[in-house]
């Protein structure tokens, strides 16, 4: 009876033991898990304000342009007017604003100034995704340099590093140290995200804020000439409008193009795996006071069976993604991590 009581009390031993390391295990392994998302949270608040401050500064010279350009136009108008003693056909705000401000002519500079610091930010988002999944960049497959990547691409027509929108064809000189999945995938993402309706909306957007600063001047009872004044002093010299633009273009689109390149990662991490390995994304949502509560529900979420949340009526496969609501989309600063195992 001893003998069995020793050998029960030893089983016992040891079976705390297991379950006492195993807990200790667990702990160990949470304990990492928050320290990783805590880092990718930082690594993706710091990308977010970088990319927020290159749109901005690429983007908002071109509305200094437009309100410059607007406002000399219009000078040239009231110059006309007064050689011919009359106000023409342009005496209303309407007309006044057709005459001086064409909004498609701006959309092909509107892509060409916002998709560089995208796409670079795109890449620099997903490089530090492979970081965080324990992937060393520098032992992917690429090229070192232009030359040599020029090389390969023998069989790869120009249209290949170049992206459609709605402007027409926009060449874009991609990064070659980039792996060519990596290339591939922010190509499709930018493609589509310019692809959007809204995009040529932002010009028509100058244009009311144009016929609004004119029918408030007018019902003031100014002249043509005196607008033209206030306009170069009020919306171009301060600079104001334009920060205030481009800002909202970039807090809309940052988010789209990291997250986007940072699920890149994710997938090709997956592929290269295999099923075996369960990896799945989790969203994880920078919590604070102006976090929306949608988004604060979804934080520690993980994907649906077919890799999306649900979020403003829609499913998503990211943050910020376009097919979101813009108000689910403006100043988002929510990411995805991976969950091993999950």
């Amino acid at each position: 009876m001893l003998n069995t009581i020793r050998l029960t009390a030893d089983i016992c031993k040891q079976t705390a033991e297991i379950i006492h390391e195993s807990r200790r295990v667990a702990v160990r392994r949470q304990l990492e898990r928050e320290i990783c998302k805590a880092v990718s949270k930082e690594i993706h608040v710091k990308q977010f304000e970088e990319t927020e401050n290159a749109v901005e500064d690429a983007v908002a010279p071109m509305f200094n342009r437009q309100i410059q350009s607007a406002a000399e136009n219009l000078s040239r108008m009231a110059i006309r007017s007064a050689e011919l003693s009359t106000k023409g056909d342009g005496d209303t705000a309407e007309g006044l604003a057709d005459s001086i401000f064409n909004p498609p002519d701006w959309d092909e500079e509107l892509v060409n100034r916002a998709l560089p610091p995208l796409a670079i930010a795109s890449g620099e988002a997903a490089m530090a995704q492979l970081v965080l999944l324990g992937i060393d960049p520098a032992d992917t497959d690429k090229a070192t340099t232009a030359t040599e990547w020029l090389a390969t691409q023998d069989d790869i027509p120009i249209s290949a590093v170049q992206f459609q929108t709605p402007s027409g064809i926009v060449p874009m000189r991609i990064a070659t140290e980039w792996p060519e999945w990596m290339r591939r995938d922010i190509k499709a993402n930018l493609k589509e995200s310019f692809s959007q309706p809204y995009w040529p909306k932002v010009n028509e957007t100058t244009k009311g804020d144009i016929t609004g600063f004119l029918r408030r001047g007018l019902l003031d009872g100014q002249s043509i000439e005196t607008m033209a004044r206030n306009m170069q002093s009020s919306l171009h010299e301060e600079g104001i409008y334009a920060r205030r633009r481009a800002r909202a273009i970039a807090r809309t689109e940052s988010g789209n193009a990291l997250n986007g390149a940072r699920v890149s990662s994710m997938d090709q991490l997956q592929a290269e795996v295999g099923p075996e390995v369960v990896l799945k994304k989790e969203w994880l949502s920078v919590l604070g006071n102006t976090t929306r509560a949608p988004h604060a529900r979804l934080d520690g979420v993980l994907e649906d069976d077919n890799g999306f949340w649900p979020l403003g009526g829609v499913r998503v496969p990211w943050p910020s993604h376009i097919a979101l609501p813009v108000g689910e989309r403006v100043n988002c600063q929510c990411t995805v991590v991976t969950s091993f195992g999950g």
